[in-house]
């Protein structure tokens, strides 16, 4: 309901943003600019957010990646998103040969709208095989992960601190083969987070 959204996200009486105009339906695929100039102003996607390629289907249960997959070489940044809030389902940020930064998700606090003590539930963050990003300094904002957090085989991914605000995970915590990430780094970065699933990290610096 909009009641409980609204106290999900600690924003008091306000209107849930999903409920509104600026609420996007259903799934929003970024593969260039102008797809990114085409969600600014958004508050909401109902659906999942799809930047580049998709691991899975969009919804599907699981976080496992299934490949091959299409590389995408159209998406530089995510400037211009900084009104997105939540996505009700899954957000993919995977197969992005140019993708320098994450930066416009900066007022992204939710994916999934909460978390379900059961091993599939809704709301994966999959951030996968981008070739050129660094950190994840645009997730500062974001508590809450429905499902599985994944960081997978990021080639010089060298800093996560950017997604310290995280809190809540619904299932699993997962690194895997991010060579310049250090697993201690990781280790020391998941302490505090509260993950249903616990950490999976293996194959990374």
């Amino acid at each position: 309901t909009a009641a409980l959204g609204a106290l999900a996200f600690g924003i008091g009486c306000a209107p849930d943003p999903c409920d509104t105009e600026d609420a996007f339906p259903g799934t929003y695929f970024i593969r260039s600019q102008s797809d990114v100039e085409g969600l600014e102003g958004f508050l909401c996607v109902t659906g999942s957010l799809v930047v580049g390629s998709m691991p899975h289907e969009p919804d599907s249960t699981g976080s496992g990646i299934q490949e091959p997959f299409e590389l995408s070489v159209g998406v530089f940044t995510l400037d211009g998103l900084e009104d997105l809030e939540i996505v009700e389902g899954d957000v993919h940020i995977a197969g992005n040969t140019l993708l320098v930064s994450i930066e416009g998700l900066s007022g992204l606090q939710a994916v999934g709208r909460e978390v379900r003590f059961q091993k599939y539930p809704r709301g994966d963050l999959i951030i996968h095989q981008n070739g050129l990003l660094r950190d994840l300094d645009g997730l500062s904002s974001l508590t809450l992960v429905g499902a599985s957090f994944v960081v997978s085989n990021n080639s010089i991914l060298n800093d996560i601190d950017g997604a310290s605000a995280l809190e809540r995970v619904g299932w699993e915590l997962k690194f895997l083969d991010n060579p310049e990430l250090d697993t201690t780094d990781i280790q020391d970065w998941a302490s505090d987070k509260a993950a249903v699933g616990g950490l999976v990290a293996s194959g990374n610096g």
